[in-house]
C-alpha cells in the first residue's frame, strides 16, 4: 500500500481541511476556466479583476491553489478583510496560506487586526491557513491554543501551530496533551519533534495512554515515532480483533500498523495477520523485513485472498521473491492486486540475462538499485527508489539487482558496498550514490538525467 494511500486509511490527511459542506469532486466539475494571470495582475485594474474572479469563485478549491500562490497573486489589505469577513471559504484558506500574508501584516495596525480575529476564530479555514503559514508563534497564541485545545472533527488552528518546530514543547505542553489526547492540541504536539526529542525512547506515561485508547490519532502518531518500541503489552493490544460498539478493532489501527512494522515477528504474529489479512497488522507485519521465511503456506494466503492488503504488502517485503506457483497465479489472474503486484516485481527485478535489454539498450534513463535481503540500509532506500520511480513513470525505468543472485553484475560495476545506486543513460553509468541519502539526493541526479537526456 503506497504512503499515500495508508494516510487517507489512517484519517491523517490534513494538509487542506474541506470546506463545510462542498463536495470537491461536484464543486471541481463546474469551476469556470482560471482567469489569464499577467505580469500586472497585481496592480490596480488587473488585481482587481483577479480579486473579482477569486471572490466570485470562493467556494471553488481551485481557487485555494490561485491565491496562496504569491507569484500569482500578493495579499493586500483588502484581501485580508475580505477573509474575515467570509473566512469559511477556499479564498480564505488559500490568503491564510499566501506567503505573501506575512509580508502584508508586517504592518503593524493590519497585524494588529488580523491578530485579533485570528485568536477569537482559530476553527475558521482563514485561521487555518494563517497557522498553515509563517503566522509568528508568540506567548498569546500559546495562551490561545493551550486554552482553546479542540474535540471537534474539523481541527483548529493549534493543531498545525503545535506541529511547528517554532513551538517550543514545555512541560505543561506535555501535560495538558496527556490530559486531553483526543484534542487538535494534543494531535499536532505529539507530531512536534520535540514532544519526544530525537534519540529518547517513548516514555512509559504516553504508551499507556495509547493502550488505554488505541484508535486515536494520539495512539497512531505516537507509535510512529522513531523512540516507540512496541513491547508485548503494546503487541497484545495491537493484535485485539475483537470489535467494539462502533464496529472497529484495535487490529485496524494506524498504531496496529506501527506496531507490525517494528517488532521482530514470530509465528504467533503471522497467524494472527493471516486470520485478519484486510487489517492493518497484516498490512504491517506481511512488509516487516524481520520475516524471512515467507513460505508456500504463507504465499497461498495471499492467493486465496488476492485482493487483501496481505497479499499486498507480502510482495513489499524485501525477503520475497516470487516462486513458480505464485508467477502462475499472475498469469491465470491478472486482474487481482496480488497478480499485480507479481508482474510489477518481475519488471522491477531483473535478472543477469535481462540486464542487457532492460538497462543498456534502455532507449529511456535508468535507475538500478543493487541490493540485498540482508543489508539493513537498502530496506531505507529501496522503498525511496520506488517511489521516485512511480513519481517520473515515463521519464525514467527503475529496476533492482540482487547482488546475491547476481554478484557477477556486482563485480561488473565495481561496487564497494550497498545499496549502491547506478545511473545509465545510453547504456553508460553516468552516475552513482552509495549508501543511504536523502530522497532529495536520488531525485536532484535523476532531474539531471532527464535534463541532459
Amino acid at each position: 500500500m503506497s504512503n499515500a494511500i495508508r494516510a487517507l486509511v489512517l484519517g491523517l490527511s490534513t494538509l487542506i481541511p474541506a470546506y463545510r459542506g462542498v463536495s470537491y469532486a461536484d464543486d471541481i466539475l463546474n469551476v469556470k476556466p482560471r482567469a489569464e494571470v499577467t505580469q500586472n495582475a497585481n496592480k490596480n485594474e488587473e488585481k482587481e479583476k483577479l480579486r473579482k474572479y477569486a471572490v466570485e469563485n470562493r467556494y471553488s478549491p481551485s481557487i485555494t491553489y490561485l491565491v496562496r500562490n504569491p507569484n500569482q497573486y500578493v495579499v493586500d489589505s483588502k484581501d485580508l478583510e475580505i477573509a474575515r469577513g467570509e473566512p469559511n471559504t477556499y479564498f480564505s484558506l488559500g490568503i491564510g496560506q499566501n506567503p505573501s500574508t506575512i509580508n502584508a501584516l508586517k504592518d503593524d495596525k493590519l497585524m494588529k487586526q488580523v491578530k485579533k480575529y485570528f485568536l477569537e476564530h482559530m476553527d475558521t479555514d482563514f485561521s487555518i491557513g494563517l497557522s498553515q503559514n509563517d503566522f509568528p508563534i508568540d506567548e498569546d497564541v500559546q495562551k490561545a491554543c493551550r486554552k482553546k485545545l479542540d474535540v471537534s472533527e474539523v481541527v483548529g488552528a493549534e493543531y498545525f501551530l503545535t506541529k511547528k518546530p517554532s513551538w517550543k514543547v514545555a512541560d505543561e505542553d506535555r501535560k495538558l496533551a496527556r490530559g486531553n489526547h483526543n484534542t487538535g492540541f494534543a494531535r499536532g504536539l505529539v507530531q512536534n519533534e520535540g514532544y519526544i526529542p530525537k534519540g529518547q525512547p517513548v516514555p512509559e506515561i504516553d504508551k499507556e495512554i495509547a493502550r488505554k485508547d488505541p484508535q486515536s490519532d494520539f495512539a497512531t502518531v505516537l507509535s510512529d515515532k522513531e523512540g516507540f518500541l512496541p513491547d508485548e503489552k503494546d503487541i497484545t493490544v495491537t493484535m485485539d480483533d475483537k470489535q467494539g460498539q462502533d464496529g472497529l478493532s484495535n487490529i485496524q489501527t494506524g498504531y496496529s500498523w506501527n506496531a507490525a512494522k517494528k517488532i521482530k515477528v514470530e509465528a504467533k504474529h503471522i497467524k494472527v495477520a493471516i486470520n485478519n489479512v484486510d487489517s492493518m497488522w497484516a498490512d504491517g507485519i506481511a512488509a516487516n523485513a524481520s520475516w524471512k521465511d515467507i513460505n508456500e503456506e504463507h504465499r497461498k494466503v495471499a492467493r486465496e485472498n488476492p485482493e487483501s492488503m496481505y497479499s499486498e504488502a507480502l510482495v513489499d517485503n524485501i525477503n520475497f521473491v516470487p516462486n513458480e506457483n505464485d508467477k502462475k497465479f499472475a498469469k491465470d489472474h491478472p486482474e487481482t492486486l496480488y497478480s499485480r503486484c507479481i508482474e510489477k516485481w518481475l519488471t522491477v527485478n531483473i535478472s543477469a540475462e535481462q540486464f542487457d535489454s532492460e538497462v543498456l539498450k534502455s532507449k529511456t534513463p535508468v535507475l538500478v538499485d543493487f541490493w540485498a535481503p540482508w543489508c539493513g540500509p537498502c530496506r531505507k532506500v529501496s522503498p525511496l527508489v520506488e517511489e521516485i520511480g512511480e513519481e517520473y513513470a515515463g521519464k525514467i525505468k527503475v529496476v533492482k539487482i540482487n547482488i546475491d543472485t547476481y554478484p557477477e553484475l556486482a563485480n561488473q560495476y565495481e561496487l564497494e558496498g550497498i545499496p549502491t545506486l547506478l545511473f545509465f543513460n545510453n547504456g553508460a553509468v553516468v552516475n552513482r550514490i552509495v549508501g543511504v541519502v536523502p530522497k532529495s539526493d536520488i531525485v536532484s541526479s535523476v532531474e539531471s538525467i532527464i535534463q541532459h537526456k
